[in-house]
């Protein structure tokens, strides 16, 4: 069993099938469902994730001002996990936010930017360590 990183969704056995010369025996995986690919983790590595998503929360429910770091983006449109991750919203990213209303506005790095509710609803966060 695997979890995406970028998308959260649990899945099982996507190999990458790239071109590359090693890709016998790679440890690549690739979503089925965001075509993000990552290294297959291991059980200590997803019991980690799994804590992690216990405690997170969408990033309507934080307050302006605070900040956060990105934990997984719940969207089922590949889309918009890719126009995401092209604005630079991966998992991990830290994220101060900015204005809740009357639409959202975070800032990450030199960057700032304005999300409709319903992609804000859809990125889970946690609070900055």
């Amino acid at each position: 069993m695997n979890v995406c990183p970028l998308c959260g969704i649990d899945f099982e056995g996507a190999q990458c099938h790239s071109s590359c010369p090693i890709a016998h025996g790679c440890a690549m995986v690739r979503c089925p469902s965001c075509g993000y690919e990552f290294v297959e983790e291991g059980f200590v590595t997803r019991l980690v994730r799994w804590l992690r998503k216990e405690h997170s929360m969408s990033l309507t429910e934080v307050a302006a001002g605070s900040t956060v770091t990105v934990a997984r983006i719940d969207s089922a449109s590949t889309q918009r996990l890719q126009r995401l991750a092209s604005l630079g919203i991966v998992p991990g990213v830290q994220l101060r936010v900015i204005a809740k209303k009357p639409t959202f506005v975070v800032e990450f790095d030199y960057t700032s930017l304005a999300l409709d509710g319903d992609v804000a609803r859809e990125i889970a966060v946690k609070s900055a360590a």
